[in-house]
């Protein structure tokens, strides 16, 4: 009697203190300063599966098998993080930070959860992607898009089916849990929404083009101070829909449309990139600066009816020059600090 009261207390033992120590994940069950290592380590390779850093099943590490170096992908240690974020891009190495820590979210529901594994229903566990609480046999669970994967709809759901024998659904020859995320990628909506703003800026500039034309035939209207703000301000919407047009063209449908991130434009950041960026910033600036001279220009007609401005010097050194100044703040400060 006294045996099986020790037994007992034993199997009560394993279940409630020693499998506490211990996370999911598609991959299998492990302590949990093994699992925060692994889960990061494929978040990474998941997320980047081009880079040179490739997980070790084994080791939960980060290597690069050319030339054997090796790092623990651990968050909570700026040298291994800085090591690996120097392979990404600061927006990459955030998403990848994002994956981290959602894994480790994920590890606490899975400790702090009172369901115990009994074999009859699809377990708590950590997809690579996203955390999946317990499922009933045969039913399908979803979860909202994860915003660190590329092309993902926040506001859309990944789906994921367990089976009748309470498992959830492999597929692959190595029968690895599946889940779909296809639901969350929207990227032929965003090819689209690429060419509708083209399709927007190509009648824009249909229509200003004639105007800024008519504007400076006629010197009768070429003369008048007003109609000499609307060419500037015209022009300004024309650069900056050239621009606009260009950088969608050349730089969006780039990214979206090659598979091989590092082959795009923006991953190589070259200085006809970098040329392109400044300039589309800067003529989207003149924009909302021509607008506030036509503003100050119509108010000092209004307020001093009689004495109307004689000269535009002005205005044109502040409609160009101004957006000039901050935009080129910005670019030196992106050159100094963030040259990516």
């Amino acid at each position: 009697m006294e045996t099986c009261g020790l037994l007992l207390v034993l199997v009560l033992c394993r279940e409630v203190f020693c499998q506490s120590h211990y996370c999911r994940s598609k991959f299998g069950v492990y302590e949990v300063a093994d699992y925060n290592i692994h889960a990061c380590a494929w978040c990474y390779f998941f997320l980047f599966p081009e880079r040179d850093y490739k997980p070790n099943p084994l080791t939960h590490t980060l290597e690069i098998q050319t030339n054997g170096s090796r790092v623990y992908p651990d968050i909570n240690n700026k040298s291994a993080t800085g090591e690996i974020c120097a392979t990404l891009s600061s927006d990459e190495c955030d998403k990848w930070r994002l994956c981290c820590l959602a894994s480790r979210d994920c590890c606490t529901r899975q400790l702090m959860s009172s369901a115990v594994d009994d074999n009859t229903s699809c377990p708590t566990t950590w997809d690579g992607y996203g955390c999946w609480d317990a499922g009933e046999p045969g039913t399908t669970s979803y979860i909202s898009c994860p915003n660190f994967l590329q092309y993902s709809v926040p506001t859309r759901s990944a789906l994921k089916t367990c089976n009748a024998d309470g498992k959830w659904l492999t597929k692959g020859p190595l029968s690895l849990e599946w889940t779909d995320y296809t639901p969350c990628l929207s990227y032929e909506e965003l090819k689209v929404s690429i060419y509708i703003s083209v399709g927007c800026q190509i009648a824009s500039l249909l229509c200003l083009l004639p105007s800024v034309v008519i504007f400076l035939m006629y010197k009768s209207l070429n003369r008048q101070h007003r109609i000499r703000l609307h060419v500037n301000f015209f022009v300004s919407f024309i650069s900056s829909g050239i621009f606009t047009i260009l950088w969608n063209l050349a730089i969006t449908h780039d990214r979206i449309t090659n598979s091989n991130v590092v082959d795009t434009h923006i991953y190589k950041n070259s200085g006809e990139c970098r040329v392109l960026s400044f300039l589309k910033i800067y003529f989207n600036s003149t924009n909302y600066v021509w607008m506030f001279c036509e503003g100050l220009y119509l108010y000092r007609l209004i307020a001093n009816a009689f004495s109307p401005p004689k000269r535009l010097l002005l205005f044109y050194l502040f409609g160009w020059g101004f957006p000039f100044l901050y935009s080129s703040a910005y670019a030196i400060i992106r050159l100094v600090m963030a040259d990516e």
